[in-house]
């Protein structure tokens, strides 16, 4: 069942992202509380929990966001998580209808298969950028050929 619900009127809706290397501890409990405090505040995104640190990307209403760092520097260890914070740009709706919802993740098993489907999308892009750099240059060969010519 896919069900939004309506933001208020008021306020900005935010994008934070951050990340902190630090040692977290008792991981399930931590990221199903993240997960139920997420829902009730209207979030969106995906927040990464490991015994490493926290990696996290998450919008919502201004007041909403807030509470979220608020309740992340309670957590033993993320007291210094300083996060990079935007104004989400596109309409309201966008926000509703087009963010996930928010998913905490601490399971290494869901962890390491988001970082090999960051790593395959990396590598996607690598492959991408490195394909277009040799039509590019097979472009600036044409080119020069036909500069040649037209003495």
């Amino acid at each position: 069942m896919n069900t939004t619900t309506a933001l208020p009127d008021a306020g900005p809706v935010l994008n934070i992202s951050s990340y902190l290397f630090a040692s977290l501890t008792d991981l399930k409990p931590l990221r199903d509380s993240l997960r139920r405090l997420c829902k009730r505040l209207d979030l969106r995104g995906t927040i990464l929990l490991s015994t490493e640190g926290i990696n996290l990307f998450v919008a919502g209403p201004d007041e909403s966001v807030h509470k979220l760092l608020e309740a992340l520097r309670k957590i033993p260890g993320l007291e210094k998580l300083e996060a990079t914070i935007t104004e989400f740009e596109a309409a309201r709706e966008t926000f509703t209808q087009h963010m996930s919802k928010p998913e905490v993740a601490s399971d290494p098993d869901e962890l390491r298969k988001t970082s090999e489907a960051f790593q395959s999308v990396g590598n996607q892009l690598e492959k991408a950028f490195s394909e277009w750099s040799e039509l590019t240059d097979e472009v600036d060969k044409m080119r020069a050929k036909l500069e040649a010519t037209d003495l």
